[in-house]
């Protein structure tokens, strides 16, 4: 059975540009040898955090033979523990007096010849000592850097266990017959690739209309990520990606199988998450399809005729502002009327001459709306939302462009009724060239979303028996 580390940092910094031999893990690793207790409780939390709820920590001897240095580490880690964990040290393993390898390695020497011999240390406990107390307390070794790992591959034979785990400030990535995952996850992060497509949207995927409400409402797509939909469905793609790199892996098979099982693995999953680039919900987004009305609101009614006669001369009234935001000359609207109506007229119907070859729809098709509702209505513009746009310009009703040929009526939503004709526009014309050219009792136009449950009151599609358009509103 493999010593099996259950926590450890890189020993050497790997960072562009920086001193090998610099960061937080090693100057704690130097600090060990001389001072353990001086190693911050910040800096030991992570280490804590690994250790089993009821553990008994047993210091690595030293080449020297005694493990006077580990045992400080052993001692500044249990002080680091506190109340919460029930966690002990015996000085258990003595070591027969044998060449430093890390100076071996310095001066260039071969190293796999010098022999690490381990033994129980009889004063402190027994083999059956370690045996019992195994039952009840796991046993970790502890040690301050694990570089080839025969130091801590000798210390479990020692104790004769058939599980041992460890625990090392650092590793320098030299280990061999150690099941270190932390080297593991560092060599399979490497190899993943720098970007993945987690999220996959079917064709017919689309959000309801209240969400895309929401979204308009918030000027943004926050309200999709809250529900998460994607999430598990993306972790499982990163997951199994995962599991294919690591079986892709020089590691053996054991290993692999006890990174399956580890905690570790779930980081080097959430690796791929953090390389994911596709946006399931902004996809989705995009393929929904909603309806929409844009409504030229106003502070004064409108009952066209023969209920409200007198809207045709008062110049306070709907639509004389609906003229001027529709770009319609008062002139050409009186002609239409007198042909259409069998009404009087009076009062002054100008003749704007500027709005000639500018009208936003027909003479015609305005004046037979107006006479086609019966009762109250408002100017209402009909259509369906280009997603792609809507996002793009940040949902912002102003820049909203009602395209050439986009259905329009008289509607009224609260009541659910509305005009039986309908116009088309004859250009281009957007929100804000409409708030413009509105009459100063005119509140301007309002976006709403044209589907059932969203908006305000019936959508057009329950007045209708279906919506009137699908022409596209532009943002």
């Amino acid at each position: 059975m493999k010593p099996f580390l259950i926590f450890s940092k890189p020993y050497y910094n790997d960072a562009e540009g920086a001193d090998p031999r610099s960061g937080d893990t090693y100057r704690y690793c130097q600090l060990a040898k001389k001072n353990a207790y001086r190693i911050p409780k910040t800096f030991l939390d992570g280490y804590i955090r690994c250790l089993p709820p009821k553990c008994i920590l047993i210091p690595v001897p030293g080449h020297r033979g005694d493990a006077e240095a580990n045992l400080d580490l052993c001692n500044a880690l249990k002080k680091a523990a506190g109340i919460n964990r029930d966690v002990r040290g015996i000085d258990a393993l003595r070591c027969d007096p044998h060449e430093s390898l890390c100076e071996a390695k310095r001066q260039g020497k071969d190293t796999s010849g010098i022999d690490i011999i381990m033994h129980i240390n009889t004063e402190e406990t027994s083999q059956e000592d370690l045996q019992m107390l195994n039952k009840t307390f796991q046993i970790v070794l502890v040690d301050n850097v694990m570089d080839t790992g025969r130091t801590l591959r000798a210390a479990a034979e020692a104790l004769g266990l058939e599980d041992v785990k460890a625990i090392t400030l650092g590793y320098t990535g030299n280990d061999e017959g150690i099941y270190n995952p932390y080297r593991m996850l560092d060599t399979l992060t490497a190899a993943l690739d720098d970007s993945y497509e987690l999220g996959y949207v079917d064709y017919r995927d689309e959000y309801d209309a209240k969400t895309v409400e929401k979204c308009i409402q918030n000027k943004d797509l926050s309200t999709l990520y809250e529900d998460n939909l994607w999430g598990e469905a993306t972790y499982q793609a990163a997951r199994e990606i995962a599991k294919d790199v690591l079986a892709a892996s020089d590691f053996d098979e054991e290993d692999q199988e006890s990174f399956l099982d580890d905690e570790v693995f779930i980081e080097l999953v959430q690796a791929i998450e953090e390389r994911n680039t596709s946006d399931p919900e902004e996809r989705c987004f995009l393929q929904t399809t909603v309806h929409g009305r844009l409504t030229v609101l106003s502070n004064y009614d409108l009952w066209v005729p023969p209920y409200d006669a007198g809207c045709l001369y008062s110049k306070e009234s709907l639509l004389w502002g609906l003229m001027a935001e529709l770009c319609l000359n008062p002139k050409k609207v009186k002609e239409e009327v007198l042909r259409v109506w069998d009404v009087r007229i009076e009062g002054p119907w100008p003749d704007i001459k500027s709005r000639n070859g500018k009208e936003v729809i027909s003479y015609k098709d305005f004046v037979e709306v107006l006479f086609e509702c019966p009762n109250y209505g408002v100017w209402t513009f009909l259509g369906a939302f280009d997603m792609q746009a809507l996002l793009d310009d940040g949902f912002e009703p102003e820049k909203m462009l009602i395209p050439k040929g986009t259905t329009c009526t008289m509607y009224n939503s609260w009541d659910g009724g509305g005009s039986c004709a309908f116009a088309k526009t004859l250009r281009d014309v957007t929100v804000r060239e409409l708030n413009r050219r509105a009459a100063p009792y005119l509140d301007g136009v309002r976006l709403y979303v044209d589907e059932k449950g969203c908006g305000s009151g019936y959508a057009s599609n329950e007045v209708y028996g279906s919506h009137p358009s699908e022409d596209k509103f532009l943002i």
